[in-house]
């Protein structure tokens, strides 16, 4: 993971040699849960399932606690 100029801080990148990304952004304002973004180029569409749990929201804590 590594942190990226012209991004509000703090944000991370990751950037895998199989192409995967994944990308956790600070949200604005601080009391919103961050966004989270992940992409694969070699995921096949016949594989997604409807109707999957959706997953728990990660709370974002204040700076210094």
């Amino acid at each position: 993971m590594m942190e990226r100029d012209g991004f509000e801080k703090p944000n991370q990148f990751g950037y895998l040699p199989d192409g995967y990304h994944i990308q956790i952004k600070a949200a604005y304002p601080a009391d919103y849960p961050p966004t989270i973004v992940a992409t694969s180029p070699c995921f096949p569409g016949d594989l997604r399932q409807d109707g999957l749990p959706v997953p728990k929201v990660i709370r974002q804590s204040p700076p210094g606690s």
